[in-house]
């Protein structure tokens, strides 16, 4: 029995005598206890896809603008870096800075940093330990997006399981319905041809 349009929530059709609300309680239900039934146990994730499904809500959406949604000013810094540190520009212009550093100071009398270049060796190795944990920052924002992807992933996969499941289903109980009626069909017409039989049976007699 279906429920024709759409209800409001508590509303009740009085044609097919079905809340919507007892409607979509009883399907999750059958959800959770078909997920249960196949995997053992039923997660949050599989809850809030039979969830979604019940109310015919979309389970996509936009990982990324989410995650720059409510990044903080340290963690837009830190990808901010991370990029740069990790672009050939930054590697090229590194190389060009050191060689003018290293040739400065290695031709030019009285230099300010004299070989074996102390303080370029300094400078180096404080960015190096400033940079490297700034780098680490990024890759866990960039594997909490690829986790969160991920989990959306199994859940567009589940969701889409499930939908087809159901579809099959219906498509079976419509397939058989339309056969119980094609059988219903058939004994009608076997009826009525036995009938017409039984008629003009005694006119052949007669003549």
């Amino acid at each position: 029995m279906a429920v024709r349009g759409k209800l409001a929530p508590g509303a009740q059709d009085d044609d097919a005598g079905v809340c919507a609300v007892c409607l979509a309680t009883a399907r999750m239900a059958e959800l959770i206890g078909r997920l249960g039934r196949e995997r053992g146990e039923v997660g949050e994730l599989e809850k809030a896809v039979a969830h979604h499904i019940t109310k015919g809500h979309a389970v996509t959406r936009n990982v990324d603008r989410e995650l720059a949604k409510n990044a903080t000013y340290g963690q837009r810094l830190a990808d901010s870096v991370a990029r740069v540190g990790g672009s050939w520009p930054f590697v090229i212009g590194a190389c060009i800075v050191i060689a003018i550093w290293t040739g400065l100071n290695g031709i030019l009398s009285g230099s300010f940093d004299p070989y074996p270049f102390i303080l370029l060796n300094l400078v180096l190795s404080c960015t190096a330990a400033l940079q490297a944990p700034i780098i680490m920052m990024s890759q866990n924002r960039a594997s909490v997006r690829d986790r969160k992807a991920a989990e959306q992933d199994f859940q567009v996969n589940l969701k889409s399981e499930l939908e087809i499941t159901a579809l099959h289903a219906k498509l079976d109980h419509l397939m058989q319905v339309r056969w119980e009626s094609l059988l219903e069909m058939q004994d009608l017409q076997l009826q009525l041809l036995r009938s017409l039989e039984a008629r003009m049976a005694p006119s052949e007699t007669v003549r």
